[in-house]
C-alpha cells in the first residue's frame, strides 16, 4: 500500500497447513531527518495452542547537525519461533535479538556516544547458548588532539555497566592515549607508536555481592615499517603493474596477570592479514596480550595498467615470538613455549575466462596441521550466469563444509537456480535450495523450494511461489531475498521491487 511517496505498508497474510493463519505487516517511513521500519506478525498456533508473535523496530534520526539517534528493538514470543516460521537459514540461526539505542555526537576532532543495549537470547535444549552481557549503560569517547611536529595523537575512553542474571557483573572504565609519528615517502613507510592502556574494574556477583576491584596499567609500544616496489610488464596480452610489499611489525607489551579480571565482551580474534599487525590478539578490552614479537610479511599484487583493476594478489605472513605469550582469555596463564604463530597465506585474483578465485590458509607448522582453510571459485561468463564453489575448514570450530551454488538460463525465458551446502564433518546437508524463474517481459513467475537445518538440529522445508506483474505488487511468497543471500552473484531476472 503506497500511502505516500515517503510511506508504505506491506500486508502479509500467510497460511501454515498445520498451524493456521498468520497475519503480518511491514510499515516503512522516510523523512529528511529520520527513517525507520516496523515489522510485526502473529499467529494462534493450532499445533501448540499458543499465541506466537515476532516484532522488529528500527529507527534512525539526525536530531541536529552533530547529534544522531539509533533505536533497535526485536522480540519473539518463544525460543522456537524462528525454527518454526523463519524462511531462510540465516534467520533461523538467530539467537541474540538486540534491544537498545545509541545516542552519538560528533564534535571537532572528537566524538562520543551513549548506548543502552541488551538482548533477548533464544535457547534450545540441543545447543545451549551463552547469554551475552547487557550494557546498561555504555559511554564511549575518542578525540584526536593536534600537537604538531608530525605527530598523530588519539585518546579513547569508555565507562560501562555490565549486567547479567547468572554471571559476575560490574563496572569497567578504561582510557587509552597514544602518540605515533608516521614517516612515509613513495617507496617506504615507518611508524613508531607508544600508548598506555589503563583500566579499572569493580565487580559483584549476580546477586549483588561485592567482589572487589582490579586495576591494570600497560604500556604498548610498536614499530611498523614497510617498503613498496613496483614494475611494469604484461600478462595475457594486457599491460600490468606488479608490486612487491615487504612489511615488518614489532610489538612490545609487558606481561601482567589478568586471571582475576572478568571477561565481559572479549574474545580471541581470528587470525587474518590485518590481525598480523594488530596490537591485541583479543577483541574487546578485558584482555590485553603480553607481547615481545615481530611480524614478517610480504605480499604482491598485479594491477591492470589501463583501468587499475586488481588482477592478482598473494601474501604470506607470520609472527615470531621473542618471549612466549602468557595471557589467555580464561583460565591460568599459558606456560607452553611458543616460538611462532600460525602461518597465514592468501592468494587469489580475477582469472581469464570470467573466472575468479581466492584461497586462504592458516597452517600450524609445529603440529603440521591446517587450522583454517577457505577456497572460493566463481565463474560468471555472462548475465544471469554464475557458478560458485566454496570449500571451508575450521579446526577451531570443528567445521568442514562444501558449498555449491549457481544461476543459469535454461532457454525460452526460463532460469534455474540452486544451492547445496553440505557438512563433511556431520555428513549431512545444511541447506538445499532449488528454483525456477520465468520472465515473460511484462510478468514473471518464480518457484523455489528450500530445506535447511535449524538450531534444534531438525530440518525445515519452505516452498515459494510468486507471480509478479509489471508495475504491480507481487502475489505470493517471493524468494528473492533468500536467493540473494544463498547464491553469490545472483541477479534478479525481473528486477522487480524486493517484496516478500
Amino acid at each position: 500500500w503506497n500511502i505516500a511517496p515517503n510511506y508504505d505498508a506491506t500486508i502479509i497474510p500467510s497460511y501454515f497447513g498445520k498451524r493456521g493463519v498468520m497475519l503480518g505487516g511491514e510499515f516503512r517511513y522516510l523523512q529528511p531527518n529520520y527513517n525507520g521500519i516496523l515489522r510485526a506478525e502473529g499467529i494462534q498456533d493450532q499445533t501448540t495452542d499458543e499465541s506466537r508473535y515476532s516484532t522488529y523496530f528500527q529507527h534512525s534520526q539526525q536530531l541536529s547537525e552533530r547529534l544522531h539517534l539509533n533505536l533497535t528493538y526485536q522480540k519473539v514470543s518463544d525460543d522456537d519461533y524462528f525454527n518454526d516460521f523463519a524462511d531462510r537459514l540465516s534467520v533461523a540461526s538467530q539467537v541474540n535479538l538486540e534491544q537498545g539505542g545509541t545516542l552519538s555526537y560528533s564534535g571537532d576532532n572528537w566524538s562520543s556516544y551513549l548506548r543502552m543495549q541488551k538482548y533477548e537470547t533464544l535457547q534450545n535444549s540441543v545447543n545451549p547458548v551463552d547469554e551475552p552481557y547487557s550494557r546498561l549503560p555504555q559511554w564511549y569517547f575518542t578525540t584526536n588532539p593536534q600537537i604538531g611536529y608530525g605527530a598523530q595523537t588519539n585518546i579513547s575512553a569508555e565507562v560501562t555497566r555490565f549486567t547479567h542474571d547468572t554471571k559476575t557483573q560490574g563496572d569497567r572504565a578504561w582510557v587509552y592515549p597514544t602518540v605515533s609519528w608516521p614517516l612515509a615517502n613513495s617507496y617506504a613507510f615507518f611508524t613508531p607508536k607508544i600508548g598506555v592502556h589503563a583500566s579499572t574494574y569493580r565487580s559483584e556477583s549476580a546477586t549483588g555481592q561485592d567482589l572487589g576491584t582490579e586495576n591494570r596499567v600497560l604500556p604498548i609500544t610498536s614499530l611498523d615499517g614497510g617498503l613498496f616496489f613496483e614494475r611494469e610488464g604484461s600478462l595475457f596480452g594486457s599491460d600490468i603493474v606488479q608490486t612487491l610489499e615487504p612489511r615488518l611489525y614489532y610489538l612490545y607489551v609487558p606481561y601482567k596477570s589478568q586471571e582475576n579480571i572478568p571477561v565481559y565482551d572479549s574474545g580471541v580474534a581470528d587470525l587474518s592479514w590485518s590481525q598480523l599487525f594488530s596490537e591485541n590478539k583479543f577483541t574487546g578490552n578485558d584482555r590485553i596480550n603480553d607481547a615481545n614479537e615481530i611480524t614478517l610479511a610480504v605480499n604482491t599484487r598485479i594491477f591492470d595498467d589501463e583501468n587499475g583493476t586488481e588482477r592478482f594478489f598473494a601474501g604470506i605472513g607470520q609472527k615470531f615470538y621473542f618471549e612466549t605469550p602468557k595471557v589467555n582469555l580464561s583460565g591460568p596463564d599459558n606456560e607452553v613455549p611458543q616460538q611462532t604463530s600460525d602461518m597465514l597465506f592468501t592468494v587469489g585474483g580475477n582469472l581469464p575466462y570470467n573466472t575468479s578465485a581466492s584461497y586462504t590458509l592458516q597452517q600450524n607448522f609445529k603440529t603440521d596441521k591446517t587450522v583454517k582453510a577457505d577456497l572460493n571459485l566463481n565463474w560468471t561468463p555472462g548475465e544471469y550466469k554464475t557458478l560458485n564453489l566454496r570449500y571451508s575448514v575450521d579446526r577451531i570450530s570443528d567445521i568442514e563444509q562444501v558449498d555449491i551454488s549457481g544461476q543459469w538460463p535454461l532457454g525460452g525465458g526460463w532460469y534455474g537456480v540452486g544451492r547445496y551446502n553440505y557438512s563433511l564433518k556431520d555428513k549431512q546437508s545444511l541447506e538445499t535450495l532449488a528454483g525456477l524463474e520465468y520472465n515473460a517481459g511484462c510478468w514473471a513467475i518464480r518457484f523455489a523450494a528450500q530445506k535447511y537445518i535449524t538450531t534444534d538440529s531438525e530440518y525445515k522445508v519452505n516452498y515459494f511461489a510468486v507471480l509478479e506483474l509489471g508495475g504491480l505488487a507481487g502475489l505470493g511468497m517471493n524468494p528473492i531475498s533468500v536467493l540473494r543471500q544463498s547464491i553469490p552473484g545472483y541477479a534478479d531476472t525481473y528486477r522487480s521491487p524486493n517484496l516478500r
